[in-house]
């Protein structure tokens, strides 16, 4: 029957897949400490969300549409790179966030950085079935961002600074990380 087809194909073959694609995906640096590791193995156990359905914007951005759409003002001046912002979602779990990320920023490089392999694995299948090709995986800790030796345009965090065992140190770590005059959205559990 359909059902079950899709069923197999999810909880058989697209697994499969995962289990090749993991072993492509760079690792920034081993992770490392406690509250990293229990996070880290949650998600290995249990990637989530195991999404199917995604909303992509139809009509990338530049920067300042987009502060527009939003009716964000900003009292300085850009100093962005906005032909092609360097995007960063960091803690991009499945995959979901970065694929908006990547839809919604005209000619933007978006890196993606989890502790989870195989929640990394199911975003780079998602994002290979969808075509989507400015986005670039890795494994990595918050913590370790600054040996990339990269500067952002824009950084979005989500969902992920309060389960470290020093947010603070996370979020400077970004702040680091981020461009003079970058944009930075941060998203906490309440």
């Amino acid at each position: 029957s359909k059902r079950l087809e899709t069923l197999f194909k999810s909880q058989v073959l697209e697994v499969e897949t995962e289990k090749t694609i993991r072993n492509c995906i760079p690792i920034l640096k081993s992770i490392r400490g406690e509250v990293s590791l229990d996070v880290q193995k949650q998600y290995e156990e249990s990637p989530y969300p195991r999404w199917v359905d995604i909303q992509l914007h139809s009509n990338a951005m530049t920067i300042p549409d987009f502060l527009k759409t939003r009716g964000l003002k900003l009292k300085n001046e850009l100093n962005l790179n906005l032909t092609g912002p360097k995007v960063l979602i960091a803690g991009c779990g499945t995959g979901k966030h970065s694929l908006v990320a990547a839809s919604k920023f005209k000619n933007s490089q978006v890196t993606a950085i989890d502790l989870s392999l195989n929640s990394l694995s199911y975003a780079k299948r998602k994002t290979e079935e969808l075509g989507v090709k400015n986005i670039e995986y890795i494994q990595g800790n918050i913590l370790d961002l600054e040996t990339m030796g990269k500067k952002f345009d824009i950084i979005e965090c989500v969902g992920v600074l309060h389960h470290m065992a020093n947010p603070l140190e996370g979020w400077a770590t970004l702040v680091n990380c981020l461009k003079p005059s970058g944009l930075m959205k941060i998203g906490l559990y309440s």
